[in-house]
């Protein structure tokens, strides 16, 4: 578990500064489509680049206080006493994310379920394009779900062809597919503010993409924000699942509206995602420190392990950790590797290489790379 929470805060860390740099660079702009694939990029890059693992030969400030963090939060040497409090807020925390998880997966799902119940009650009308319009006496604000467009009979009879026009744009666009992953996210990390951020961000999006849609189909710009207006006023909010016409951020909307559009290159803005992304990398690549050793040793067929403890100069075997392509195996291991396949051997004694192994109660480690990096996978 403690190496889901790393990844957890490395893809955390991720969304918080794509994020931010997102918020600053593009967010005002007024293409939405591309704003949209461009979040679409953040929550990508936020998820994958942690499980990218790559190593560097000497560490910098940010990788050491990275890896310092985690393996504070993998430790589990020490006295005994210590091992189990290091364990029982392992647990604890594992059950705080747990129920939290499962608080926004049921609301999340809760919302699914009153969307349903009210598709299947409404009354259904066949549109084209496979689209179904449903009426409903229910006093709740328009909105779309997959191919459904939910609107009250005293909403259809006051503005019926605006609402379609706007709920329309939504389904065009599948935004529902945009909401889910927002909501996804937030299940996975509930406990960061910016993946909250992030969903808000994303609806806000969706909701001036479907404004400026419903503007090329004619509309008096005017008349549209009017309308804005009243339904923000005074109507409950019973439901929301999908982007919606009476969305909070009203004034946002309406300013976006009647902002003058962007220039074309402002696209090139995107490419902050980039240097980001390799920062990101960077600051999570694992250093390695080797030691030098005066006589390096050569591999000979049928004697790698007694040269590996010859020149490292440790006491036993027993004092030492051998790992193979990142996974601690037993010394007999040593016997079955064909020395042709090893692309290289490191004897790792300095005290941080030992802590970030979590192998502190040992003399050393002994690190040998394989050519094709996996040797683990193939002895399964």
């Amino acid at each position: 578990m403690e190496y889901y929470f790393i990844y957890l805060l490395k893809s955390a860390f991720c969304l918080s500064f794509f994020y931010l740099a997102y918020k600053v660079t593009l967010s005002q702009e007024t293409f939405h489509r591309f704003n949209r694939w461009i979040l679409w990029s953040v929550l990508f890059f936020s998820l994958f680049l942690p499980l990218l693992q790559l190593r560097t030969e000497e560490p910098v400030f940010i990788q050491q206080s990275w890896a310092d963090f985690t393996a504070l939060l993998q430790n589990s040497s020490g006295a005994g006493h210590e091992v189990q409090e290091h364990a029982a807020i392992h647990q604890i925390a594992m059950w705080i994310y747990l129920v939290g998880c499962l608080l926004i997966l049921s609301q999340w799902c809760g919302q699914m379920v009153r969307t349903i119940r009210i598709i299947h009650q409404g009354e259904k009308h066949h549109l084209e394009n496979d689209t179904y319009l449903i009426l409903t006496n229910r006093p709740i604000a328009p909105f779309s779900w997959k191919n459904y467009i939910v609107i009250s009979h005293i909403d259809w009879e006051q503005h019926g062809k605006l609402i379609m026009t706007h709920e329309r744009a939504h389904i065009r666009s599948r935004h529902w597919i945009d909401l889910s992953g927002a909501n996804l996210l937030l299940v996975l990390q509930w406990f960061n503010p910016f993946a909250w951020a992030f969903k808000r961000e994303v609806q806000r999006t969706l909701e001036y993409e479907a404004d400026t849609q419903v503007i090329h189909q004619g509309f008096d710009p005017y008349n549209y924000q009017i309308l804005l207006i009243e339904r923000a006023v005074g109507r409950p909010k019973y439901l929301r699942v999908s982007s919606q016409l009476d969305a909070s951020d009203l004034r946002k909307r309406i300013a976006m509206m009647q902002r003058q559009k962007s220039v074309a290159w402002h696209r090139l803005k995107a490419l902050y995602i980039l240097p980001l992304a390799g920062l990101m990398v960077f600051a999570f690549a694992q250093p390695v420190i080797a030691d030098r050793m005066e006589n390096p040793f050569t591999l000979q067929q049928d004697s790698i392990p007694s040269h590996i403890i010859k020149n490292s100069r440790f006491a036993s075997k027993e004092n030492i950790r051998f790992i193979i392509d990142e996974e601690v195996v037993p010394d007999t291991h040593l016997e079955q590797i064909d020395p042709n396949q090893i692309k290289a051997i490191y004897v790792l004694k300095d005290k941080d290489a030992l802590k970030r192994y979590n192998a502190e109660d040992k003399d050393g480690i002994i690190l040998i790379e394989t050519k094709d990096g996996n040797y683990t996978n193939s002895k399964k």
